[in-house]
């Protein structure tokens, strides 16, 4: 039977692949203290830091149905599925100050260390083209490229597992210690949606006799998405009062700051009509 007849109609598959991750700059979390730029206020110490890191691969699967108009044009549905891509972000803050109005010294010290597991479904409606076919014996080869824009949806598991806070304030007619941890202050879970495209292209090996490969490459962009849920914006707050100075206080919050995915592909497709 000639090839333009035999790959008419409908193609199912599988897929499975590597995919080599980058998530853009930004942070979870947002981690604030008092602005110390006020008049009469005297810094002795002041430092801060964050770390992050990244699960930057992870393997994939999915499955797929394409029709074939001819050997050269299809329309198809797609599903991928990346599972347990990790983040974590820590972040510390050390002050140390003295405000003369009320002659108060203030210590403040903070820490958490913030972890995120998500799975990735994405739902793909892609448009592929063959411009140049080779047929050998029972077998056609051909180079093929690929358009797709879709839907991608995040499980987020969220967490905080270990946060410490204090802030102290002396004065010559008061002083107060406050603490917060070591401890637990959140775990969560949420989903999101996101749009999301990806463009490639490879190699398709198709036969009469055994079911067909391709070999791709594929960059996506997986879309936008916040990674700390931002219905409990204000996660935790340690405030002074009645210190005889503006409140100090350390505070940490959703960052709400969309943070956007893309991956690069290598692909593997086997499929049957």
């Amino acid at each position: 039977m000639p090839y333009s007849q035999h790959i008419k109609g409908l193609e199912i598959g599988v897929s499975t692949g590597y995919s080599w991750l980058n998530l853009e700059t930004g942070r979870a979390l947002q981690f604030d203290t008092n602005d110390l730029t006020q008049n009469q206020i005297t810094v002795n110490k002041q430092a801060s830091g964050i770390n992050q890191k990244f699960d930057p691969s992870k393997a994939q699967i999915g499955l797929f149905a394409n029709w074939n108009f001819s050997n050269r044009l299809s329309i198809g549905v797609q599903w991928n599925f990346l599972q347990q891509i990790e983040y974590r972000e820590s972040a510390f803050i050390t002050q140390s100050y003295f405000d003369s109005r009320g002659e108060i010294s203030v210590n403040n010290s903070g820490r958490y260390a913030f972890g995120s597991t998500t799975d990735i479904n994405v739902l793909w409606l892609s448009f592929k083209w063959s411009p140049i076919t080779f047929n050998l014996s029972k077998n056609q080869l051909s180079i093929y490229f690929k358009a797709a824009a879709g839907s991608s949806f995040y499980s987020l598991s969220n967490r905080i597992p270990d946060a410490f806070f204090s802030l102290d304030f002396m004065s010559p007619t008061a002083f107060g210690n406050f603490r917060l941890g070591p401890g637990e202050i959140v775990n969560q879970n949420f989903n999101q949606q996101a749009w999301a495209w990806q463009v490639g292209g490879g190699f398709s090996l198709r036969s009469t006799v055994i079911p067909g490969i391709r070999l791709g490459l594929f960059y996506s962009r997986l879309g936008s998405f916040i990674q700390q849920d931002v219905s409990p914006a204000e996660l935790f707050v340690l405030t002074a009062v009645n210190s005889q100075a503006s409140d100090q206080f350390i505070n940490i919050s959703s960052s709400e700051q969309a943070r956007s995915l893309s991956s690069l592909t290598l692909a593997i497709e086997i499929f049957a009509w």
